[in-house]
């Protein structure tokens, strides 16, 4: 993969200034490019322009509108701002037994690495998304128990007018032996402007 030098990216400009030593990792890897097989189709002129922030605490404001909702599913929705799991905009708060969502500040992923595809190998935005990690969010299903509603994860982005914010944000999904559950992720924005949106989401199946 062709690297980028920080003295040629705002982005790791930006994060070398978040960073400091720590954003070695991230010119190590490089700012993915078209020539990678796995980008071939995705354009990253954007990640060489403009400038770059990362906030690290949760929006004072949440964005305008209600969140999507699919017709039926109005109660069954885990929202989650800039990576950050919104309260006030979810709605999904009763539960079967056994079955738990929880918020984990030290929860990590670092157990699964995809060998092929985007996020493999810990590419650049693996370190982008352990960099800035967010609280994990865990949808924890138990062996045997199956959901008969899905789970709907909207996940929200605030955009800005000014410096690109990085939002990052952590899904795990683990079902135990004999478990069963339908899960529902789509994305979407509030406000003008652009941001750069790194979500990570892991499913865990037991055997069976």
């Amino acid at each position: 993969m062709t690297t980028t030098t920080a003295e040629t990216s705002p982005l790791l400009d930006a994060l070398r200034e978040s960073l400091g030593s720590k954003a070695d990792a991230f010119v190590e890897a490089g700012l993915p490019t078209q020539r990678s097989e796995d980008y071939r189709y995705v354009t990253m002129r954007r990640l060489r322009t403009g400038s770059f922030t990362a906030p690290t605490a949760p929006p004072a404001d949440p964005g305008r509108g209600e969140p999507f909702a699919f017709r039926g599913l109005e109660a069954r929705r885990v929202v989650l701002v800039n990576g950050f799991r919104n309260e006030a905009l979810s709605t999904l708060h009763a539960l079967p037994r056994g079955v738990r969502l929880t918020v984990d500040p030290a929860g990590r992923l670092a157990d699964f690495v995809p060998e092929t595809g985007p996020g493999a190998r810990r590419d650049f935005f693996w370190n982008l998304n352990t960099a800035f990690a967010r609280p994990l969010v865990h949808l924890d299903v138990p062996a045997g128990v199956h959901l008969a509603d899905p789970v709907h994860f909207v996940l929200r982005s605030l955009a800005s007018a000014g410096a690109t914010p990085i939002h990052s944000g952590r899904i795990l999904v683990t079902l135990g032996e004999g478990a069963c559950a339908t899960v529902l992720r789509t994305t979407e924005s509030s406000g003008a402007g652009a941001y750069l949106a790194n979500y990570h989401v892991q499913y865990e199946l037991a055997a069976g």
